[in-house]
């Protein structure tokens, strides 16, 4: 995480789910180290730091850093608290931070591999900019979101002789639609596409006749927006290159440029290209020699030599430029549109793109963008559309800007020549530097002058050897990419590949797609093995992504208060029980129902160690010697301990939750020990039903203590404490996963309990009934006949004569030969009959028997003989 702030429940979800996967894996016999780490650099923390500090500290670079360093070890502090609240386990003492000098000082060395192999360049390229934070930003570090912006037509008019030369008349425009006004000013050329069709139009401003081109694919939806009366005539989009026109602004001309990349979707079909401010319009700049303006500084204000407009905000600009354009008649309409567009991930606020010379990976080098793909489909990813998504952005991404205007950060190493500008890469050099980085940490490039650290160089291009420090720092994304390299672990044997990545879906552009680059490109292979990724928490009412500066205050509060209140147990059992590779609505009353069903699953726990507590290992019964109901129950575990471990290993943790708390409620708590009470409670302690009943739960309580360990791991070691007969293990923690070798039951037998269950169900419905009509209370109070005219259920009825009435928990059961006056089930050709038993109720069993009254102290016969067998035992 980054070490700017309390952990939230996005970073307590992430958190929790690595600690998951650990333990599962260390349960599992795999030696699974986990060492934290922290993002401490970057724009973040230094905002931070500079909020409420007096002036000096922002003009001193050293004092800044020193500000910054003390912000991120705070926040390292409360962090690791707050982990290891929620139950985190790691090696805690001793994390990787990246700002320690030895974590600097191997991004420096993997920088050292880029620069060897000749893959880092500095250019003059348009960037995201962020005019409010005053740096270049990467496309992961963008958000894109609604915005208004002004959207004009607007006339570039034609200087005469083409404009008589292409439609016989004086006047002729090239009319271009923008949504960014403020970039007029740096306008060079306009593009259009050589393969399509453009036409000569008639139209009307403020009504007035002027003649125009814009292309014939778009005339259709144009017409009503530009008042079009006439179509004069076509032309084709080659025929139209290098027409100089008249800048809408300034005194200056352009000219025309065919580019591929003009739309026939959308806007006049002829695209106003500033190639200070874009991309495409840059590489028209590339191929025709255009000049390349950028007259904004790094505060998005216009420069000094821009008249009028100096010093004006650019987006504050727009309203100036779109009046000065209707003054000189060229504005043909104006208005508003709603469209995506970047802001800055950080402050929130609008981008722009503007020309600077930044430094830049370049992926594109050989056949590196290929090799990143290939790797790509080496990877596991989970779930497996993250390939897709990430192969995407892998294909479309540009080269990667990696330097920011920060002070808070790892130094680009780099020296510029004072004479020619040119910047001087020396690997050699960089190393002296990463090796003082590694003694004295990165405040040496501050602290050392121009002159120290450039000994002996020379500049390549003109000779001097005066040079200046390069003033940027890499991007805090390069710090975390190299992250397989830094992070070192005490045992040397733990080295990339790692066995898995996991953060969130917004990461397959960011520190997934980071990291491989830097594999690849410096080791020529990927840092991970597997890659798995979670969705955000949203918003209930509106699906919108929980954020610090948008959302309510109850869904920002730390991931350790929300632990506070419910436990963190009950967190991690909320973050278990989740599809979290999609998005995941949070409120408060969503953690209450998980606190309910945490009970439940306690409560289980509780029954069955209520009821071991007398039991020793040398009372065990062996598991292919207990009674049919018991192993219908280990057949049950054994099936469920192979579904948990897959869905394990698959990061299933939703299935693992739903099918032990199932198992829990439903196989455990509704069916069996409601089943077998009676056996627990009223059986001789020593009997062999009895025993056999123990050792089920013995079981029971060992795999599914084992199976929920991961996810609730103090309430797991709590029960563990108490879990008197267990293998002798200081923690669970410690523990193997359960490797229980549980008879089976054949498919004929399950389908059998199956029925016998089923039909158990059916006589539950009728209790119901006609408890609610007040002939009985307790299931015990009844009795039951069943008749069935199906051979199938006849079978299982005879096959299980001697279990019906322990099964369905009544006083009696018998099978009748007629259904007269019985209630029909779902099963084929079944019936049964419910009545009150007639006879009195064992004060000890509380079934109502034959028996009772015919022995003393109003028990029934096979409670007096247990009785009478523990008094004799007593005396």
């Amino acid at each position: 995480p980054y070490a700017n702030g309390d952990v939230h429940l996005g970073t307590g979800l992430n958190k929790v789910l690595k600690d998951i996967v650990n333990r599962f894996k260390s349960m599992r016999g795999f030696y699974s180290p986990y060492k934290p780490g922290w993002d401490c650099h970057g724009l973040p923390i230094e905002r931070k730091a500079l909020e409420n500090s007096p002036p000096n500290v922002k003009e001193s670079p050293l004092l800044l850093r020193e500000k910054c360093k003390e912000f991120a070890l705070k926040y390292i502090d409360i962090q690791r608290k707050q982990f290891r609240r929620l139950g985190v386990f790691g090696i805690w003492e001793t994390p990787y931070r990246t700002l320690d000098p030895e974590y600097e000082y191997e991004v420096l060395r993997a920088f050292v591999g880029l620069v060897e192999k000749n893959l880092v360049t500095r250019d003059l390229k348009p960037i995201h900019w962020c005019i409010y934070d005053s740096t270049a930003l990467a496309e992961a570090e963008l958000e894109y979101k609604e915005k208004e912006s002004d959207s004009i037509f607007v006339r570039f008019p034609l200087e005469g002789q083409f404009a008589k030369q292409l439609s016989g008349f004086e006047d002729l425009d090239l009319i271009i639609w923008t949504t960014t006004p403020w970039t007029l000013p740096a306008n060079v050329a306009v593009a259009i596409h050589p393969r399509h069709k453009y036409s000569v139009i008639k139209y009307s401003v403020n009504g007035s006749e002027k003649m125009g081109i814009v292309m014939s694919d778009l005339t259709e939806q144009l017409k009503h927006q530009l008042n079009i009366v006439e179509i004069v005539r076509q032309i084709e989009g080659d025929k139209l290159d290098n027409i100089i026109y008249k800048h809408p602004i300034l005194e200056k001309k352009g000219i025309t440029v065919l580019a591929d990349y003009v739309s026939n979707k959308e806007g006049t079909g002829l695209v106003h290209t500033a190639p200070g401010h874009g991309l495409e319009d840059f590489a028209s700049a590339i191929k025709y020699k255009l000049e390349v303006l950028s007259p904004v500084d790094d505060k998005g204000c216009y420069t000094s030599d821009m008249g009028s407009l100096s010093g004006f905000n650019v987006f504050k600009a727009n309203s100036v430029i779109v009046s000065d354009l209707k003054a000189r008649g060229l504005l043909i309409s104006s208005g508003k549109i709603r469209h995506s567009y970047p802001h800055c991930w950080r402050c929130k606020q609008p981008v722009i793109f503007r020309a600077t010379k930044q430094w830049f990976v370049n992926i594109d080098k050989g056949d590196y963008r290929q090799q990143l793909l290939d790797k790509i489909s080496e990877i596991k990813w989970f779930p497996n559309w993250g390939k897709n998504r990430i192969e995407g952005m892998v294909v479309e991404r540009p080269n990667w800007c990696i330097s920011r205007q920060r002070k808070w950060g790892i130094p680009i190493p780099a020296m510029i020549c004072s004479k020619c500008d040119e910047a001087c890469l020396n690997p050699s050099n960089i190393m002296n530097f990463a090796n003082i980085v590694r003694e004295k940490g990165t405040d040496a490039w501050y602290q050392l002058s121009d002159k120290e650290l450039s000994t002996d160089l020379k500049c390549e291009t003109c000779g001097s050897s005066s040079f200046v420090k390069e003033n940027s720092t890499f991007d805090v994304w390069f710090d975390s990419a190299c992250s397989h390299r830094a992070c070192k672990f005490d045992d040397e044997s733990v080295i990339p590949p790692y066995e898995l990545y996991l953060e969130g879906t917004d990461q397959h552009r960011g520190w997934f797609q980071v990291s491989l680059i830097i594999g690849v490109l410096t080791g020529n292979s990927s840092p991970f093995k597997n890659c798995l990724t979670h969705g955000f928490f949203v918003e209930p009412e509106t699906g919108e992504k929980i954020s610090k500066s948008t959302s309510k205050p109850e869904f920002l509060l730390p991931a350790d208060k929300f632990a506070e209140k419910f436990g963190a147990d009950v967190l991690r059992l909320w973050f278990s029980s989740i599809n979290f590779t999609n998005d995941i609505p949070f409120s408060s009353s969503i953690l209450e129902e998980k606190q309910d069903l945490y009970r439940k699953i306690r409560n289980t726990f509780r029954f069955m160690l209520g009821n071991i507590n007398d039991l020793k290992q040398s009372d065990l019964v062996d598991l292919n010697n207990l009674s049919p109901l018991d192993k219908w129950l280990m057949d049950k575990l054994a099936t469920l301990m192979s579904e948990i471990t897959e869905h394990y290993e698959n990061y299933e943790f939703y299935k693992v939750f739903h099918k032990s708390y199932n198992f829990c409620d439903v196989v455990l708590s509704s069916t069996y020990f409601h089943i077998v009470k009676d056996i627990l409670y009223t059986h001789h302690p020593a009997s062999f039903e009895r025993r056999s009943c123990q050792t089920a739960l013995y079981y029971c309580l060992d795999v599914l203590l084992k199976c929920f360990a991961p996810i609730l791991v103090h309430t797991s070691e709590e029960i563990w404490k108490h879990f008197t007969i267990r293998e002798q293990i200081q923690s669970i923690h410690l523990a193997k996963w359960p490797g229980h070798k549980f008879p089976l039951l054949t498919r004929d037998e399950r389908n059998k309990w199956d029925l016998i269950m089923s039909l158990r169900d059916e006589i539950n419905k009728a209790i119901d009934v006609e408890r609610k009509n007040g002939l009985i209370g307790s299931s015990l109070e009844a009795v039951c006949c069943i008749y069935s005219g199906d051979d199938k259920v006849k079978k299982v009825l005879n096959d299980f004569s001697s279990l019906l009435q322990l099964v369905f928990v009544l006083s009696d059961v018998s099978v009748s030969e007629s259904n007269k006056g019985f209630i029909e089930t779902q099963l084929p050709s079944t019936f049964i009959k419910l009545d009150k038993s007639p006879f009195s109720k064992c004060k000890r069993c509380w079934k109502l028997v034959k028996s009772v009254g015919t022995i003393e102290n109003g028990v029934c016969k096979y409670c007096y003989d247990v009785l009478v067998e523990l008094n004799a035992k007593s005396a």
